[in-house]
C-alpha cells in the first residue's frame, strides 16, 4: 500500500508541472522575449521526447524496476523544475523542457 501513495504522488507532482508550464507560457514568453515558433517549440518538443522514448524507458523499467526509475524520474523532475526557474533565454528553458520530457 504505501507504494500505491508514492505512486499517487508522483503522478500529482507530474500533472502539476505539465499544467503549470502552460499556465506559466505568458509569462515565460513576455520575460524571454519569446517568438511564437520558440513558444510553440518548447510546447510540441517535449510531446515529441516523450513519444520516442516512451517504449524504450518502459523496458528499461522492465529491466531494472519500476522504483529505481521512479527515482530517477523525480530527481530529472526536480532538475528540470530548477532549470525551468533560472532559465534566461529560449535554449535555457529548451533544455529544461526537455529533460522534463524525459522525466515524464
Amino acid at each position: 500500500m504505501p507504494e500505491l501513495a508514492v505512486r499517487i504522488k508522483v503522478l500529482h507532482v507530474r500533472i502539476l508541472d505539465v499544467g503549470g508550464f502552460y499556465a506559466l507560457a505568458p509569462t515565460f514568453r513576455d520575460d524571454l522575449g519569446l517568438s511564437g515558433a520558440e513558444r510553440d517549440i518548447l510546447f510540441t518538443g517535449p510531446g515529441l521526447v516523450m513519444l520516442l522514448l516512451a517504449i524504450p524507458l518502459g523496458n528499461l523499467s522492465d529491466r531494472l524496476g519500476s522504483r529505481r526509475v521512479s527515482i530517477v524520474s523525480i530527481a530529472l523532475l526536480a532538475v528540470s523544475a530548477l532549470g525551468h526557474s533560472v532559465a534566461v533565454d529560449f535554449w535555457s528553458l529548451l533544455g529544461a523542457r526537455l529533460v522534463f520530457a524525459v522525466a515524464f
